[in-house]
């Protein structure tokens, strides 16, 4: 108050210890402005917020955030409604997802098939021969993390969610957060009043397998296995994989294998699924997809030229 009123030196209050800056310390140097103010309307503007009884007024409740589809009476039959009515508003989904997910359910026991790789998609009830990523959980887990009430990635290392298949897909249902939520009411209410539900599921082609969810579930034994290894690499790794699109944090300070990018990270290696399940098998080495430009880092290179042994043998 002192500070903003002009009657306390920020350099003083600094160099005394009553002041702590963190980031950049020149940057407070630019707090000048302060000294500009009126002294009076800053006590005036205290007053207000504090009341006649001198207690702070209560912070206003912050705007909920947009989370959809919007938990509904009927449970995970009204979630795929409204996920069904957002993919038939969004026809390109498909085009850019590629992807056919089947869900499996229970307590109580359903599935699903969402197609986001044929024709324009769709949403169906039941199940299909080959689907490219199947997830298993609870109704309410699956409710919970379609609102967005639950997180997937720690549902999934919580064992609460079983996800076969490629696994990397599971990222692309991120997709479920852009869901508007009152176009979601709108959506299960209208099914509702027609008695509508998502339709059988149509057969599905087999999709192209990825060595990638292979590779990571050896790459988790192996760090069981050889606690000491994390200790050798020293270094965080993230994966940013293509075709299919993954991400993947390979922490190997702590001997971990997490889904998505990693704030910290060492090296960022992007490459395409193939090229990376190539250089796992050795048949393309990490310097010959660099040198020829399917391999790019970002941080360290030295952590991709030197480090990277411990995924040799993985499949």
């Amino acid at each position: 108050m002192d500070m903003c009123t002009g009657k306390a030196d920020p350099q003083k209050l600094y160099f005394g210890g009553k002041l702590k800056i963190s980031g950049n310390v020149m940057a407070s140097q630019k707090l000048d402005f302060l000294k500009k103010m009126d002294p009076q309307m800053v006590l005036d503007s205290m007053k207000e917020r504090l009341g006649s009884s001198g207690a702070a007024a209560p912070a206003a409740a912050p705007a909920p955030e947009k989370t959809a589809p919007a938990q509904a009476e009927g449970g995970s039959a009204d979630v795929f409604i409204a996920i069904r009515d957002h993919v038939e508003k969004h026809p390109e989904l498909a085009a850019k997802i590629q992807t056919v997910f089947q869900f499996k359910l229970k307590s109580p026991e359903s599935t699903y098939v969402l197609d986001l790789k044929n024709g324009k998609g769709s949403v169906s009830e039941g199940t299909v021969e080959k689907a490219d990523c199947t997830l298993e959980l609870s109704d309410a887990d699956f409710i919970g993390m379609a609102t967005g009430k639950l997180d997937a990635q720690k549902l999934f290392f919580g064992g609460q969610l079983k996800i076969s298949g490629n696994v990397m897909a599971s990222q692309k249902l991120m997709f479920l957060k852009e869901i508007d939520q009152e176009a979601a009411k709108k959506a299960v209410l209208a099914a509702r009043q027609k008695g509508e539900a998502p339709k059988a599921a149509a057969p599905v082609a087999e999709a192209k397998g990825s060595a990638t969810p292979s590779i990571i579930e050896a790459l988790k034994a192996r760090l069981a296995q050889n606690p000491a290894l994390a200790k050798e690499v020293d270094a965080v790794i993230e994966l940013r994989l293509t075709s299919p699109d993954a991400e993947w944090t390979l922490d190997m300070k702590a001997g971990e294998v997490r889904i998505g990018r990693s704030k910290g990270a060492d090296a960022v290696l992007t490459l395409s699924d193939a090229d990376f399940g190539a250089m796992v098998k050795g048949s393309e080495p990490a310097a010959h997809l660099f040198q020829t430009g399917r391999l790019r880092v970002d941080g360290d290179v030295r952590v991709a030229a030197n480090k990277l042994g411990f995924l040799k043998g993985l499949v």
